[in-house]
């Protein structure tokens, strides 16, 4: 390769927006954008013996994609693969996030990038017809490209950028476009030239395209929504129009209401159950069971909301995550611990109680310490996970302690005393969920279950068909209304979710049904994680392939099994649930996520409040009716320790599990935006639970009035300090 020399000129320059997948540019390209930071210009070009690019019809199709990450096993390959599929000539790539500057062996794909740390990067892709025809290239810097090929009737220059966001610092702007500018001058004035790459455009600035905004929504890579189902600003701005936009918000609203629904019945009446068959089959105790299984059963809609929120973060804004994690945190250690104070005070158990206060300040901190640095490591996110395990082996250790001390108790009072009545007994919960309703905290009075032991107690306290006229006649207006809003929900999870339920006649065996759910579940499990539109040897879709085999198992069921017998492997109907209603719960969770962002970008919310907010509220809705319920029925210290031992779990899991995939399939530091509001939520949360650590054993341990009313005044001054500074008062 050879230096080339690269003449001066003064031709205009047409520039497109780029989305996040391949779009179609031809060699006319519009127009404008501004957006980020400045590196010198590198000098280097390079040459190859070229041949001419001759279009097809007229047309050079150049792909712009943001990949979000190169940096990764196969992800290159896949890229190819792509190109292939849709045929293109050149993808130009953003966020590459490799180091350093070049090519690569076989020529075909160039890239720029940060000399040192995998973050930014461009690069470009190219068939075998565009390798052949390249005179040169430029890797002016991570942000910017230029590529030069030989083409008739004129040669094509095309430059590939990545901008820096619009609230980036102005000299990082400034110098992104000073950058362009000094590229497009270098520009031989007969080449055409193309300028494409991702123009970091936010979808909040929809508002300066009054007269175009389907178009801008449709073009713009902040505004896709790569993980859901439903494209939900294209449904707004152009399926329902600009007109008719309130219409659309309703509509919204009512499907963000169904969804929370949905959310809580797949992982209440189907995710526990399946977990309560697993526990069985493997034979695992009650103790192993209760904070482990039962407790992440209890626990799934905050933890894979927290899961698909890190998933669906762009640029390190992982705003909804830590708002919904902190603010359920501050919400359930406020308003419904202060609720249970007001309703029913009490004198609270004392080592379990602080033992969970002080893990949740523990991982407050951890969690502050990485916002604080503004990247996440892998090992400090698994750290989330070891801290959760010490905590396992803590409440594990001190019930097996306990149970020991109360056996050497029992024996020494049989040796005292002859006759034991039996009002001596302690006070049991039985019933079909007493798998998980017994004392696992160790240390703890016989009347305190941590929530670690009535999450699956608590997971079947909804009614959600009317069984009866006479029980339906005595429900509520407003029960029944639930219920009527449940019903599809319920029938479509009841036609796809296998469901074993051990306190049922047969095992709730349905010859019918489960013979069915071996078609239906496979088949739905394919649809939502999307694997099922893949075409084997670009031929058969996977769908098609899982439908003829579930089929065949379908039809093998019907005539193989009793309608009247459960059948030995009907235990394998509840490890199917399982994965199904984790595969519900995680798409559920990734369209709640969307349509909270649908409604952060309508109205200028910021990602933070609504997860403080909204998605805070929703998560912790259950938790609030399951908690009073307990303290109603003369168990408060039940709602407590759920207080802090559920959003502990909720908290560690949630930054652990998405955080440790992300860095290990990276094989880099996770980027986190740094921002008021989340120092704010931090420190309320640790304020809250340092000052109940403090105050409780000064106050015997008793949760009073006063005390509740506290809290609730506590959690109104964090949400009137979050607004203030979400509106910039403060």
């Amino acid at each position: 390769m050879h230096a080339i020399t690269a003449t001066k000129a003064t031709t205009s320059t047409t520039i497109t927006n780029a989305a996040t997948t391949p779009t179609i540019n031809t060699r006319a390209i519009s127009t404008t954008t501004k957006g980020a930071p400045r590196q010198t210009p590198s000098t280097t070009t390079t040459k190859y013996d070229s041949q001419r690019l001759k279009m097809t019809k007229g047309i050079l199709t150049v792909g712009t994609w943001n990949v979000r990450t190169l940096w990764a096993t196969g992800k290159l390959e896949l890229l190819r693969n792509e190109m292939k599929r849709y045929k293109y000539d050149i993808i130009d790539i953003s966020e590459v996030q490799w180091t350093g500057k070049g090519e690569t062996s076989n020529g075909n794909f160039i890239w720029s990038g940060e000399a040192s740390t995998h973050s930014k990067g461009v690069g470009i892709l190219l068939s075998t017809k565009a390798k052949k025809s390249v005179l040169g290239y430029n890797p002016i810097n991570s942000r910017l490209i230029t590529a030069r090929f030989n083409a008739t009737p004129f040669n094509i220059t095309i430059i590939n950028v990545y901008a820096p966001t619009s609230d980036a610092p102005e000299d990082d702007i400034e110098t992104f476009y000073d950058n362009l500018e000094d590229a497009v001058a270098q520009t031989p004035k007969k080449d055409v030239l193309v300028i494409v790459g991702d123009w970091n455009a936010k979808c909040r600035e929809y508002r300066n395209f009054a007269n175009d905004t389907c178009n801008f929504i449709r073009t713009t890579a902040d505004c896709e929504m790569e993980n859901g189902f439903i494209p939900y600003l294209v449904f707004l701005f152009c399926t329902i129009g600009d007109k008719l936009v309130a219409l659309g918000l309703t509509l919204l609203a009512g499907w963000l209401f169904v969804l929370f629904i949905g959310l809580g019945v797949t992982a209440d009446s189907y995710f526990c159950p399946a977990l309560r068959v697993i526990t069985r089959v493997l034979k695992l105790s009650e103790n192993i069971a209760g904070v482990t299984f039962l407790a992440f059963g209890n626990g799934a809609p905050d933890i894979f909301s927290a899961v698909a929120a890190v998933g669906s973060a762009k640029s390190g804004d992982l705003g909804l995550a830590f708002g919904a994690l902190f603010g359920a945190g501050v919400f359930v250690t406020t308003v419904i611990v202060g609720s249970i104070s007001l309703l029913k005070p009490f004198h609270s158990i004392q080592r379990p109680l602080l033992r969970d206060i002080v893990f949740f300040i523990i991982a407050t901190f951890a969690a502050y310490v990485i916002m604080y640095d503004g990247k996440i490591h892998l090992m400090e996110s698994l750290c989330f996970i070891i801290i959760y395990i010490i905590y396992l082996i803590l409440v594990i250790g001190g019930r097996l302690i306990n149970q020991r001390r109360k056996k050497r108790q029992a024996l020494l009072k049989a040796a005292q005393i002859e006759v034991v009545t039996r009002t001596s007994a302690p006070i049991e919960i039985n019933g079909q969920a007493s798998i998980c309703v017994n004392d696992i905290n160790g240390d703890t009075p016989d009347h305190h279950y941590s929530q670690a032991d009535v999450s699956f107690a608590l997971s079947h306290r909804h009614e959600f068909l009317p069984r009866d006229d006479i029980a339906w006649a005595k429900r509520s207006i407003l029960n029944k209304f639930f219920s009527i809003i449940k019903l599809p929900v319920v029938l479509i999870l009841h036609l796809t979710v296998p469901l074993v339920d051990h306190d049922k006649p047969k095992n709730n065996w349905n010859k019918f049904l489960n013979s069915f759910h071996l078609l239906s579940s496979p088949l739905v499990v394919s649809f939502l994680t999307k694997l099922g539109f893949i075409k084997i040897g670009n031929v058969f879709p996977v769908w098609a392939v899982v439908a003829v085999v579930g089929a065949i198992f379908c039809i093998a069921s019907l005539i193989l099994t009793d309608r009247h017998t459960k059948p030995k492997c009907h235990s394998g109907f509840g490890f199917l649930g399982f994965v199904v209603s984790i595969v519900w719960i995680y798409s559920i969770a990734h369209e709640i996520i969307n349509l909270l962002t649908t409604f952060g970008v309508v109205f200028g919310i910021s990602n933070t409040i609504l997860g403080l907010t909204f998605l805070a509220w929703g998560n912790s809705l259950g938790d609030y009716v399951s908690n009073i319920a307990s303290a109603r029925q003369g168990y408060p210290n039940m709602g407590i320790s759920a207080c802090y031992g559920a959003p502990l779990l909720n908290f560690l899991m949630g930054l652990g599990i998405p955080f440790t995939y992300i860095t290990i399939k990276t094989g880099t530091a996770f980027p986190i935006d740094k921002s008021l509001l989340q120092n704010v939520m931090a420190y309320c949360l640790f304020g809250i639970l340092s000052g109940t650590l403090v105050f409780i054993p000064l106050n015997k341990f008793f949760f009073s009035r006063r005390f509740g009313s506290v809290l609730l005044v506590y959690y109104i001054a964090f949400l009137t300090a979050a607004i203030l500074i979400e509106t910039n008062v403060i």
